[in-house]
C-alpha cells in the first residue's frame, strides 16, 4: 500500500471545528481495493485545564452535501494543560474492516478529515490525514 496525504500538509493549526483542507476533499473515484484511514497528531495543545477533539474521516459523491462518517478518532489532554509535541506525535490507524463503506472507486467520490469538535481554553490541533491504498 502507498500512503497519500489526503489533508493538504500545510499543518496549520485548528482551533475551531471544521474540515482540514482541501475542503473540496481527495478524490477516490479512480481507487480501488483494500484500504486504511490514518492520522497523525503532530501538536494538541490547551492553555488551561482539559481539551478533548474528535475527528471524522467522510466520504462524499455530491461535494460534501451530504458527507457520510466512515471512521472517528477522539483525543484527550487532561488538565490543568497540557500537550503532545511533534517530539511525541501519535498516529492512529483504522482498517478497510474498521472503518468500512468508503466510496472508493466510486464516481464523483472523495475523502475529507474533519475536525467535528475541538474544545478546551485555547485548545490547538495539527494533524495529517492519510490515506493508504
Amino acid at each position: 500500500m502507498r500512503q497519500q496525504a489526503v489533508t493538504d500538509g500545510t499543518l496549520q493549526p485548528i482551533t475551531a471545528a471544521g474540515p482540514a483542507g482541501p475542503t473540496t476533499g481527495f478524490p477516490i473515484a479512480a481507487l480501488s481495493g483494500d484500504y486504511e484511514l490514518s492520522i497523525e497528531i503532530t501538536a494538541f495543545s490547551c492553555t488551561s485545564g482539559a481539551a478533548h477533539c474528535r475527528i471524522t474521516a467522510e466520504d462524499t459523491v455530491n461535494a460534501f452535501t451530504a458527507a457520510v462518517p466512515i471512521a472517528e478518532w477522539t483525543f484527550q489532554i487532561n488538565g490543568p494543560g497540557g500537550s503532545i509535541t511533534p517530539a511525541a506525535s501519535v498516529k492512529a490507524s483504522k482498517k478497510a474492516t474498521d472503518a468500512p463503506g468508503l466510496r472508493i472507486g466510486t464516481t464523483s467520490a472523495a475523502l475529507r478529515f474533519n475536525v467535528v469538535e475541538i474544545d478546551g481554553t485555547g485548545a490547538s490541533l495539527t494533524f495529517g490525514g492519510y490515506l493508504w491504498n
